[in-house]
């Protein structure tokens, strides 16, 4: 039976859904999630590295295991932020804006590496950031607490920013599979010092709580973003990239059943015009890609 990779990347998509929600149901700081979300996932790829990985992970050089390391603690300040910017702020609020990375990357593309851009991926930068504005101005109604949640996403982004840049130079001499054990290895070292400082504790005794992290560990990081990354093999980034839309709109409608979170008109105005905007940065990156394979 050959399996189908789109119908993959929207199971994928499903799954990502789920982490705002397993989030919000969770009554543990945010760092305490983030530490158990990322523990557990290492524990449950172990087997696996040991089997598949382990010749590669002993062969890493010097250069690739600091910039993986790096990269590792920028995904674990991405989490923290992540993570705790639910606790602030609205579930459609903080996936819409931690889902502005892209377009933060163009944007640190453009000011560090210099990059050239289309005028049809600075019209997308104009949108998504008029949205952002909207979103924030929205939120302002609901008290400084959702701005700092809406503050806290888009930090969450642009730490995510930092390591998919560090991690598209260390995929060229190592595999998915291991560099990603070593980010979310150096992830959890992260966000476990950054709870010392913090001192939250993570002794947890509740078998919810417990369960919880299991199910941010399978559904949203095992089947959603290692699916992801698996369809990238088959499909264009592109449609991955819209697929991962879905999370903000999937996560809000449940949010709306299980929290009733309810956004006002102008987030929902707000929300839409973000998405175009990466939208159409998405279908900007797709055309410049097909303009270069031609040429």
């Amino acid at each position: 039976m050959k399996i189908n990779p789109k119908l993959i990347v929207l199971v994928g998509a499903l799954g990502v859904s789920g982490s705002p929600i397993f989030i919000k149901l969770s009554s543990s700081p945010a760092l305490t999630i983030a530490f158990y979300r990322m523990l557990f996932t290492i524990l449950l790829l172990t087997p696996y590295i040991i089997y598949k990985n382990r010749d590669e992970l002993k062969s890493v050089s010097k250069i690739n295991l600091l910039k993986t390391g790096i990269s590792g603690v920028f995904l674990g300040c991405h989490f923290s932020f992540w993570i705790l910017s639910l606790k602030y702020t609205t579930v459609a609020s903080a996936t819409i804006l931690v889902n502005t990375s892209p377009i933060l990357l163009l944007i640190i593309n453009i000011l560090i590496f210099r990059h050239v851009i289309t005028r049809k991926e600075i019209t997308s930068i104009i949108i998504a950031f008029s949205g952002s504005i909207l979103l924030a101005y929205g939120d302002f109604f609901g008290g400084n607490e959702a701005l700092m949640g809406d503050t806290f996403a888009i930090m969450g982004a642009g730490f995510v920013c930092v390591y998919l840049i560090l991690g598209k130079q260390v995929r060229k001499d190592l595999s998915m599979t291991s560099y990603t054990y070593l980010t979310y290895a150096f992830a959890t070292l992260t966000i476990f010092i950054l709870n010392l400082f913090i001192q939250h504790s993570l002794v947890i005794t509740s078998s919810k709580e417990i369960s919880l992290f299991i199910a941010m560990a399978v559904f949203p990081t095992l089947l959603g973003h290692s699916l992801f990354n698996w369809a990238l093999k088959y499909v264009s980034e592109t449609y991955v990239a819209m697929a991962i839309l879905l999370e903000p709109i999937l996560a809000s409608i449940i949010a709306y059943f299980l929290f009733e979170e309810l956004p006002s008109t102008i987030q929902l105005i707000g929300a839409a015009t973000v998405l175009i905007g990466i939208i159409l940065y998405n279908k900007a990156l797709e055309s410049k890609s097909i303009t270069r394979s031609s040429s």
